[in-house]
């Protein structure tokens, strides 16, 4: 009689069941690995989403508009410069930032006569009053007005609003940089 007797393997004191230890420690770090998995997907949304919208900017060309002009290109542009023309243009311009306020009302009339009017954030004088409330807005507001009718109302930056063509003609001197914009 041949008896097959079954064997029980019998393991040495601290040894364990390796399949055991493998599920154990993937049941412990598993949320660790659901975290890094979610981290690394928000970073490929975000990744795609700006080389997409990336893609589509450069791919889309910016639109050119021939209004796209300074007051002074515009005005030359439709021959108001010209003295045989009766020319004129008017432009009402407001300024907001946190530091400053102003609003002007600009006018060019044929190729002699500019205007910047200075409608609020300017000094009723050439120069502010020194007990102001609003000194320093009212200083930066007064570098832009231009009135070709009173002299002591002319600001420092008259290029910025008026035109180099006028400028020169009139003999005033250009003194506040780059012009046009």
């Amino acid at each position: 009689m041949n008896k097959k007797i079954p064997v029980i393997p019998i393991k040495a004191a601290g040894q364990t069941d390796t399949t055991n230890d493998i599920m154990n420690t993937i049941i412990k770090i598993s949320p660790y690995i659901c975290i890094l998995l979610a981290i690394l997907l928000i970073i490929s949304l975000v990744s795609q989403m700006m080389t997409s919208s990336e893609a589509t900017t450069a791919t889309r060309a910016k639109p050119t508009y021939s209004g796209n002009k300074s007051l002074d290109t515009l005005y030359t542009d439709a021959h108001g410069n010209d003295p045989s023309k009766a020319a004129r243009m008017t432009s009402q311009i407001s300024l907001s930032t946190d530091e400053y306020s102003c609003k002007f009302g600009v006018t060019y009339e044929g190729d002699n006569y500019r205007d910047v009017n200075c409608i609020t954030g300017c000094s009723l004088e050439a120069e502010p009053a020194e007990d102001s409330e609003n000194k320093e807005n009212e200083e930066f507001c007064n570098q832009y007005r231009y009135s070709a009718i009173e002299a002591d109302k002319r600001g420092n930056l008259l290029n910025r609003m008026l035109d180099d063509e006028y400028l020169n003609r009139m003999n005033i001197v250009n003194q506040g940089g780059s012009g046009g914009d």
